[in-house]
């Protein structure tokens, strides 16, 4: 537990860091019938600014690592916000494996179709045009948009 209310201490010291509670303990309520305890830190921005983001990637790769160096304690840090930037990761590193499997199939299709390498060659050029026409003009309204005004 000492540990712990190391970690606490240095939570509430980290920078973006509002403020950081000292472990809450719930003896024998863990995964696996150990003592298990929570701390709840809340973060200076909001949930939703690319510094919390930020914050709990600090949080995860150098506080509590450096926190707990030679301890036993096993730490998660959990919560909405790091819910969202986890599933945030997993959607974008598997993007390009989804839109190269819609791209070769399409383009299986409508070769054995049309029988021609060129019509479906064609197809999938256009539909990657169309479509980052699409997300530029999506970013051009809700970034460029919100600066100007």
């Amino acid at each position: 537990m000492q540990a712990l209310s190391s970690l606490s201490e240095q939570l509430a010291e980290t920078p973006g860091v509002a403020s950081a509670s000292p472990p809450l303990a719930t003896a024998g309520r863990g995964a696996t019938g150990d003592d298990a305890a929570i701390i709840i830190v809340q973060p200076d921005t909001s949930p939703q600014d690319e510094d919390t983001e930020t914050l709990v990637h600090t949080l995860r790769d150098d506080v509590v690592p450096q926190a707990l160096e030679g301890s036993t304690a096993n730490v998660k840090v959990g919560g909405v916000t790091a819910s969202v930037v986890d599933f945030s990761e997993y959607t974008a590193d598997r993007l390009p494996w989804f839109i190269s499997a819609v791209l070769v199939l399409s383009f299986i299709l409508l070769t054995v179709v049309f029988r021609s390498l060129l019509v479906p060659l064609k197809a999938v050029i256009m539909n990657l045009l169309s479509v980052g026409a699409a997300y530029g003009i999506l970013v051009a309204v809700f970034q460029w948009a919100g600066a100007t005004g």
